[in-house]
């Protein structure tokens, strides 16, 4: 098997696996009650949270855990904005964990614009600052593309808002760029951040949002007050540890340089065949995220295809993939066609060399027979 849709989810590390299975065994207590063995797994949720907040450069009481990013998005959006009358400003590249609640806060009569792409899939800087203006309430710009891996510079946005007003509220989703980039959000101008630990080896149903200490986020769950009165709920402490557990891991063992040269070795062989058009540029993003397009070919019957051989490529967006129609991609001013045929492989720390050779071998050879009509 060859897996190419770590942008979708990643393998769960052995040691993180063995994390969740052993606390949820042994350490099931409930972390909110007051003797010795709740109380001592209680400390190891705290150690999480400094492990977590590590990892993005900012004090562990600015880390809130919730059941995964798309909760932590919607948090951000549904409680970032302090002034209800003021405009929000986003992109068109944004996550649907993103998009979703903006358009249901634009259902509900707030002001909502969003930025255009360029070619790659990230937004126009320009246009996105000219859009926020001077009155922007809340702002949210997508870190890295789940779609084409394009990075957008969200410290040097966050710092243009804050000239133009302090009082404005940024948001990024940092799903695909969370332990891949150096973070150092505590000051920067990045109010809020959402991360998610299945997409760097950790479990599923797991994910955390930074807040800047300065912000008073309300929550959005309420009941028994846990994670400081923001965020209620027993803790999750099997998924927290394991999340943790990612983290080390996952930091240690990521090598950009590496999966540069494997997603560059593999647009290099896909090259070689014709009407193909690449719309990543992983040097200058998140490096294991390569989106293509294949005229003529469409690419729900080329996916099956390669999964009859054992190779897993994704489609964009997981969220979205049973709509052949990418509103990103569509952003980013491709055609329905190139849509279409519109494929991502998404290397990760697993991928080798060899691995991009044959997908894209096996990538060419499918693409010439549904070209053919000999199969399809």
């Amino acid at each position: 098997m060859i897996y190419l849709d770590n942008a979708a989810t990643t393998r769960p590390f052995s040691e993180a696996v063995e994390t969740v299975r052993r606390t949820s065994a042994e350490d099931f207590y409930n972390p909110s009650s007051l003797y010795p063995p709740a109380r001592a797994l209680k400390a190891k949720i705290e150690r999480a949270r400094e492990t977590v907040a590590a990892a993005m450069g900012v004090r562990a009481e600015e880390i809130f855990f919730t059941s995964g990013a798309t909760e932590a998005d919607n948090w951000a959006v549904f409680c970032g904005r302090k002034n209800k009358n003021g405009n929000i400003v986003s992109t068109g590249g944004e996550h649907s964990a993103v998009y979703e609640c903006l358009t249901a806060q634009k259902n509900g009569g707030a002001k909502v614009a969003l930025a255009p792409l360029n070619a790659y899939g990230g937004v126009s800087a320009d246009k996105f600052l000219e859009l926020a203006g001077d009155s922007a309430a809340f702002v949210s710009v997508i870190h890295g593309s789940n779609e084409t891996g394009a990075v957008n510079d969200v410290f040097a946005l966050a710092a243009a808002v804050k000239k133009r007003n302090g009082k404005t509220v940024f948001h990024s989703d940092g799903v695909q760029t969370f332990c891949k980039f150096p973070l150092a959000l505590g000051g920067s101008g990045i109010d809020l951040y959402s991360v998610s630990a299945h997409k760097i080896g950790g479990p599923k149903g797991v994910g955390a949002l930074y807040c800047d200490s300065k912000l008073k986020l309300r929550p959005y769950i309420y009941g028994g007050g846990q994670e400081g009165g923001a965020r209620s709920g027993t803790e999750n402490a099997a998924a927290i540890l394991g999340f943790a557990e990612a983290v080390k891991i996952y930091t240690d063992r990521y090598d950009a340089k590496k999966i540069l040269e494997i997603s560059e070795c593999f647009i290099d062989k896909i090259s070689a065949l014709d009407n193909v058009k690449i719309n990543s540029v992983p040097k200058d993003g998140v490096p294991g995220i390569v989106s293509l397009s294949l005229a003529g070919v469409n690419a729900e019957v080329l996916q099956r295809l390669l999964a009859a051989d054992g190779i897993f490529i994704g489609l964009g967006s997981a969220c979205a993939s049973s709509l052949r129609r990418n509103r990103v991609l569509a952003a980013a001013g491709l055609s329905p066609d190139e849509i279409a045929g519109s494929v991502r492989a998404s290397f990760g720390i697993d991928n080798t060399l060899a691995d991009a050779e044959t997908a894209a071998k096996k990538i060419i050879e499918k693409t010439e027979l549904l070209r053919s009509g000999k199969i399809g």
